[in-house]
């Protein structure tokens, strides 16, 4: 009797200390209520760089199309069309699997400003003109073939770095 009710004892206490971490896509919070450094979450999964050539982190992945392999990804093409996947978190060279995200804060996604300036918490779409890069798009010029990864967390104006929170994958 005395070790069922030790073992009864040890299964609550257990599953209260389980009720204090993170549960689904929470985060860890201060005492203060903000956000615990480091700790948003972000998905990624593994893709096989099939570019031709080594590809910068930020980069933005399509579906490779002549690879049925359902790993391999391209840059995504400035033409209409491609699935995009994910963005890469790190340098991949070619042929190598390689660290690809596709849900939360990406700090370094490459931005074409060929399509304007961008506006915090507006719509980040795959670039028209530049293969593997973010555009804006004018609001209500957003058309079907136009390939939406998630939403700028800054408003960038010249070519280069910037933050997305991405939106491509649970």
């Amino acid at each position: 009797m005395k070790g069922i009710f030790i073992t009864m004892l040890m299964l609550l206490a257990f599953q209260a200390h389980a009720l204090m971490a993170p549960i689904g896509r929470s985060t860890n919070l201060e005492a203060d209520g903000s956000i615990k450094s480091g700790t948003l979450e972000q998905h990624f999964i593994n893709v096989i760089n099939r570019d031709g050539s080594s590809t910068a982190a930020g980069t933005v992945m399509c579906a490779s199309l002549t690879e049925d392999d359902g790993a391999s990804a391209v840059s995504c093409p400035a033409a209409a069309g491609g699935i995009p996947l994910c963005v890469l978190a790190v340098a991949c060279a070619d042929d190598a699997a390689c660290k690809c995200q596709t849900y939360g804060l990406h700090s370094s996604v490459l931005f074409d400003a060929g399509g304007g300036q961008a506006t915090a918490g507006q719509g980040a779409y795959v670039s028209e003109s530049n293969a593997g890069y973010v555009q804006a798009t004018v609001l209500g010029s957003v058309v079907a073939t136009d390939r939406l990864i998630g939403a700028y967390y800054d408003s960038p104006s010249v070519s280069g770095a910037t933050e997305i929170f991405l939106l491509l994958g649970p």
